[in-house]
């Protein structure tokens, strides 16, 4: 939506920004990284049907799908985001091969526990809340979180195209200056916080 204009700016994965700036996986555009969004806040979840077999961690998993020869299939949300990193390089770091050894498929998150309740996946990483749905749900459990893997990690960003800010450059500083202004408004309280936490958890925007 951002290549076509249809959006002008998003929250988006700090690693798509840079996927479509080199054109990898996609039409290549030149984008900007207008400000960090967050840090942390992902996991990769399994299920509890690996979990049953002896896979609790990066090392468990690997020796699980040695000793039980299958397709094992892992999502994430995007071939050049955040979600794909992380995955790919702690199944890698436990000698699973993300492109030989594994199946990996692209997930939009809010699918993620629907398609581990149905047996599609083994496993995916995604943002919160879905890890912590699979666990509510009981259908998957966290084996490790994002920030275990790269302390502070950036997640999402305010992204935009290049373009963009060379015609719109008030806009881009404005649009990052009320940002600002709202980060330290829920920050300023717990009260804040409580209301910021109340507003973004309603069923309109998780569910």
């Amino acid at each position: 939506k951002l290549l076509n204009g249809e959006l002008e700016m998003a929250h988006v994965l700090y690693g798509l920004i840079y996927g479509v700036q080199l054109g990898v996986g996609g039409p290549k555009k030149d984008m900007a990284v207008l400000m960090n969004l967050n840090q942390n806040g992902q996991a990769i979840t399994l299920s509890n049907k690996l979990l049953q077999a002896g896979a609790r961690d990066g090392e468990s998993l690997a020796k699980v799908m040695a000793s039980e020869k299958r397709e094992y299939t892992f999502a994430q949300t995007f071939p050049t985001g955040t979600h794909a990193m992380w995955l790919y390089y702690w199944l890698a770091a436990y000698g699973i091969d993300p492109m030989k050894d594994a199946k990996v498929i692209t997930v939009p998150p809010p699918q993620m526990v629907a398609n581990m309740r149905v047996g599609n996946m083994d496993g995916f990483c995604v943002g919160e809340p879905w890890g912590a749905r699979a666990i509510l749900d009981k259908i998957g459990f966290t084996s490790v979180t994002t920030q275990a893997i790269w302390t502070d990690h950036p997640e999402k960003v305010l992204g935009t195209s290049a373009d963009f800010v060379a015609r719109n450059p008030n806009t881009a500083r404005a649009v990052t200056a009320a940002i600002l202004e709202a980060g330290k408004w829920i920050d300023a309280s717990p009260e804040n916080r409580r209301k910021t936490a109340g507003t973004s958890a309603a069923t309109s925007y998780v569910s």
